[in-house]
């Protein structure tokens, strides 16, 4: 369509129209406010993955290597190992019966020997004859070196 032709069917057009479509002029939009609810948004989600994958991804010990302290059940008392294995048997202590299924608690633990010292009452401190890992230092157990020793069971102070 020709100039001539347009101004005949539009008629009289303001210039300021005219001048104002030539140079095309935008309004430029504020791009503050969308890219702050972009970065808000960020923010979101970054507290929420930091806060919820945590809980999510320990609530099954087997997909991660986190894991629990193992605990067992005793006649009525809860019991934790905080010590390294040992090669040797206190003498004082002796066999009492082998752990069962239920007082294993799901810790592989089922048949270990019980050893108790008489002249503890309480039974405050156990061991099991177990599978485990090998000390490498006085801190530090390597579970993939396994072998089969005496672990302290030491009872919990809350029941």
């Amino acid at each position: 369509m020709k100039k001539e032709e347009f101004a005949e069917i539009f008629g009289n057009i303001n210039k300021k129209y005219i001048l104002d479509a030539k140079t095309n002029n935008k309004e430029k939009k504020p791009i503050g406010i969308k890219w702050s609810i972009i970065a808000a948004c960020l923010c979101i989600m970054m507290i929420t993955i930091k806060t919820v994958m945590p809980v999510w991804m320990h609530s099954d010990t087997r997909t991660n290597d986190t894991v629990a302290a193992p605990m067992i059940t005793v006649m009525g008392k809860n019991y934790f190992a905080h010590d390294m294995p040992v090669d040797k048997l206190p003498a004082t202590y002796h066999y009492l019966r082998n752990l069962t299924a239920e007082e294993a608690n799901n810790t592989e633990l089922a048949g270990s020997a019980i050893y108790v010292d008489p002249q503890d009452e309480n039974m405050y401190t156990i061991y099991l004859y177990q599978e485990c890992g090998t000390p490498i230092d006085t801190n530090t157990v390597d579970n993939t070196k396994r072998q089969w020793a005496y672990v302290k069971w030491t009872a919990s102070d809350t029941e």
